[in-house]
């Protein structure tokens, strides 16, 4: 069983220092008058006796199956800049359903509006459970924002769920203030040949202390010539994701070779430094020192060739299972990190991204690393499973030993929330998201996309993503609860929610999840109509993996409704534009690409229209999608003298005939 555990925090001013060992919570204990701190409602009692050592606690007996209460603390003053660890203790009586208690703090303004949601939850399993003792929650949350006066905590009796839980001892303490704690690159681990690099820091700093005018922010790097180089940010203030930060972009020629540190300082335009962070930088002089690692354009490089990485999540593994697994257009599988589950892989000649998430707590990781790093099947390690935030500092502690050990394989951390992205920044390489709507209350069908959208966001634009759609029912783990949006996605939301991610910048798909499709729907014989399903949108994926991995510059396209995802791509002297309705109503909409077009087609999907004007009208079917080739005048002629294998212009001009034929060839091959 897991009981889940949120921390919603947020900060403004200072008002004293809380930092160190003080509880922030009033009456954390229950024992003195409880209405004077906290709000009970009538499905909890206070009473004595049921506390941890016989004292005073909360006695929770859910009954109602609709009952959402809270038991709240009142509003506790706290400041911008720290981080708030949180714990409470827990007993579960026996004939406890699961997750009936969700424990948060929340953040507010001087108004009272919540500033942020860091939600989460503590890994406690049944074994714990059963033991009927006290359990110890823990969690944190990240540096909070700018704008934040109070935070309020408690927990809250979950819908859907009954049972008996006894709480007690609240405790919330404040971490020192920072202004600056990391700074980001959008070069792969830190490494680059040449080129321009960015850097970012995010940053918290209330803006009655100062404003963004008053600030004067800067990097600090060593040049070629040794000498320490002081620029200016190049921006500096709210971001896209709404938080503050500042950045720059600098010239890798620039840079000494070598490793050293890049400071970035926050500084105010009287001189007065309030933080820095470093991060540690190498400039190599010709080739990345890596077998395995991503190229500016995020594509994932694996013997320096392309790789998109398509699988989906697999545990125990047959023969049986193998062989009807490989029927799909796989290269990639999830695989446990034991040599014989690598073997497998291996044997049907797939990648593995190796699951690592149970030896997050293990003494030897670095030798189990050691023991695993050189098998052939593997391109990634597993690190991070939904994780709370409060565990983004160990995470990152744990970074340090994968690059340590084993500087070839990137790691791939997967969080169910993007707000939690950027407080584990500092612990991954590769990232992805799992929105999993349907049949869920968490969003329609186009957070596959937004979720995606916005965990690239988080990132500054800077890290890969692999992400992780839905190929499974809620019913599946939710048992005991009745809904009837309960099912498995049908093949036109399976195909939607898997182009959604690739329009949203995805370079890989990690599906979840084949063993719960096995399990579940064999027995009943439901397996073989949704994998069919399932193997039809794979390897259409799969066909157009060079298309999505191409390597040439983007074309600029704008759509006439925002509604629209796209993504554009040169491949094969033409431009290749995705468009996905997310919706389940029919659109309509036109397309403008910065150079005329003169011919456009579908590898997929509806046909497009061109218009006099040179624009591409479109009409695209509820959760449709198209992949458009559209060829310019240049590219037609280009096309038509290698048809004809010709070097003159002239035999082409006014004649596309030919090079529409062979390019329509070559688009759906």
């Amino acid at each position: 069983m897991r009981f889940y555990l949120g921390l919603i925090a947020g900060l403004m001013i200072a008002a004293g220092d809380a930092s160190g060992d003080v509880n922030l919570v009033r009456n954390s204990g229950f024992e003195d008058t409880v209405s004077k701190w906290w709000s009970v409602p009538s499905c909890m009692s206070i009473k004595d006796g049921v506390g941890r050592n016989g004292s005073r606690g909360v006695h929770v007996r859910k009954t109602d199956l609709r009952a959402d209460a809270w038991l709240w603390q009142k509003l506790i003053p706290a400041e911008p800049g720290r981080i708030y660890r949180f714990e409470a203790w827990v007993r579960f009586a026996d004939g406890l359903d699961k997750d009936p208690v969700y424990f948060i703090a929340s953040c507010y303004n001087r108004s009272g509006r919540s500033l942020q949601r860091a939600e989460g939850r503590p890994l406690i399993y049944r074994k714990q459970v059963e033991n009927k003792g006290w359990v110890k929650i823990t969690g944190a949350t990240a540096r909070t924002p700018a704008g934040t006066r109070f935070i309020g905590v408690g927990c809250n009796l979950r819908p859907n769920c009954v049972g008996e839980v006894f709480i007690d001892d609240f405790r919330v303490v404040a971490s020192e203030k920072r202004y600056v704690e990391h700074v980001y690159t959008s070069a792969y681990r830190d490494t680059a040949i040449d080129g321009k690099v960015a850097f970012s820091a995010p940053y918290v700093c209330d803006p009655s202390e100062y404003t963004f005018e008053e600030l004067a922010p800067e990097f600090c790097f060593v040049d070629e010539k040794g000498k320490e180089c002081r620029v200016s940010a190049e921006r500096v203030g709210n971001d896209e994701a709404g938080d503050t930060s500042f950045s720059v972009s600098i010239d890798v020629g620039c840079m000494a070779m070598g490793r050293h540190d890049v400071k970035a300082v926050l500084r105010t335009r009287d001189g007065k430094v309030l933080d820095s962070a470093n991060v540690s930088f190498t400039r190599v002089a010709d080739q990345i020192p890596f077998k395995t690692w991503f190229d500016s354009k995020k594509r994932f490089l694996v013997d320096g060739k392309p790789f998109f990485p398509l699988g989906m999540y697999f545990g125990r593994k047959t023969k049986q299972m193998m062989d009807v697994y490989t029927q799909a257009a796989f290269n990639t599988v999830f695989c446990n990190a034991a040599t014989q589950d690598l073997d497998i892989a291996h044997s049907y000649g797939l990648k593995a991204v190796v699951n690592m998430v149970p030896f997050v707590e293990s003494k030897d990781l670095a030798g189990k690393l050691l023991g695993l790093k050189s098998h052939p099947a593997v391109i990634a390690w597993y690190t991070n499973d939904e994780m709370p935030p409060g565990l983004a500092p160990r995470q990152s502690e744990l970074q340090k030993i994968y690059r340590s050990v084993d500087p070839d394989h990137p790691t791939f951390t997967v969080l169910d929330k993007p707000w939690h992205v950027r407080m584990f920044m500092s612990s991954f390489d590769v990232i992805g998201m799992d929105p999993y709507p349907i049949g869920n209350h968490r969003g329609g069908i186009d957070i596959a996309h937004e979720w995606a959208r916005d965990c690239s966001i988080q990132c500054f634009r800077m890290r890969p993503m692999w992400q992780v759609p839905q190929a499974f029912n809620w019913k599946w783990y939710r048992r005991g609860r009745e809904n009837p949006e309960f099912r498995f996605p049908t093949r036109d939301e399976f195909r939607s929610m898997t182009w959604q991610a690739i329009a949203a910048g995805a370079n890989g798909l990690m599906y979840y999840s084949f063993a719960s499709m096995w399990k579940e729907m064999k027995k009943k014989g439901e397996f073989e109509h949704h994998w069919a399903h399932v193997k039809s949108v794979v390897d259409e994926v799969s066909r157009y993996i060079p298309v999505i991995m191409s390597d040439g510059l983007s074309p600029n396209v704008r759509s006439s409704l925002d509604s629209i995802p796209l993504r554009t791509w040169r491949y094969e002297g033409a431009t290749w534009i995705l468009a996905v309705n997310q919706s389940r109503t029919m659109q309509n909409l036109t397309l403008s690409v910065d150079s005329r077009i003169a011919d456009v087609s579908s590898a997929f999907g509806p046909q497009p229209e061109l218009l006099k004007d040179g624009k591409i009208a479109l009409s695209l079917g509820p959760l449709d999608c198209v992949l458009i080739v559209a060829k310019t005048d240049r590219d037609m002629r280009l096309a038509c003298m290698r048809s004809r294998e010709t070097r003159d212009p002239a035999e082409c001009v006014g004649d596309f005939e030919t090079a529409s034929v062979a390019f329509e060839g070559k688009a759906r091959q």
